[in-house]
């Protein structure tokens, strides 16, 4: 989705101008989710997550640093939420707070740490309503429809393309 891109590009970006001068590590771990999350949330979407792990790995091959956390989120059962997970993970270390418990000393501290939870912690909202519309089935009505607007096309293609495709119809 359009808006999950736009959401990874305002982590890195928020993530390279607070966290730059301040913590490297978090910085990067915050640019690897941007990266790798709409990748993770295309094949979680797409379906089985076992599958899909090769896929992944392929896909954001050179995107982290260390080798460990990308065998650990391609293992993971729901990479997204893995990959949500820890960027929450860096932002509280990157700033010295206890997830739910403090939050940094100076004001700006507070917003910049607030306002990259909230980022981070919004890309589970899109997926949530990804994960509803992919569970609803289609209704009885519809597919029955589809599937009789789609015989009538296939009978009538030939019949009307006969004249230019000539043998080519058969």
């Amino acid at each position: 989705r359009r808006d999950d891109v736009e959401t990874c590009q305002c982590i890195a970006l928020a993530a390279n101008a607070t966290l730059g001068p301040v913590d490297q590590r978090a910085r990067d771990q915050l640019c690897e989710l941007a990266v790798a999350f709409p990748v993770a949330l295309m094949l979680h979407m797409w379906g089985n997550s076992d599958s899909r792990a090769d896929a992944f790995a392929s896909m954001c091959d050179g995107v982290f640093g260390d080798a460990a956390t990308l065998e650990m989120v391609q293992e993971a059962k729901h990479r997204p939420l893995t990959l949500i997970e820890l960027g929450e993970v860096a932002v509280h270390s990157a700033f010295g707070a206890s997830p739910g418990v403090r939050l940094p000393d100076s004001p700006m501290e507070a917003a910049m740490y607030r306002q990259l939870i909230q980022s981070i912690q919004g890309l589970g909202v899109p997926m949530g309503g990804l994960e509803r519309i992919q569970g609803t089935p289609l209704p009885y009505v519809y597919v029955a429809h589809l599937r009789s607007f789609l015989l009538l096309t296939l009978c009538a293609i030939p019949i009307v393309y006969a004249c230019d495709w000539q043998w080519g119809t058969i």
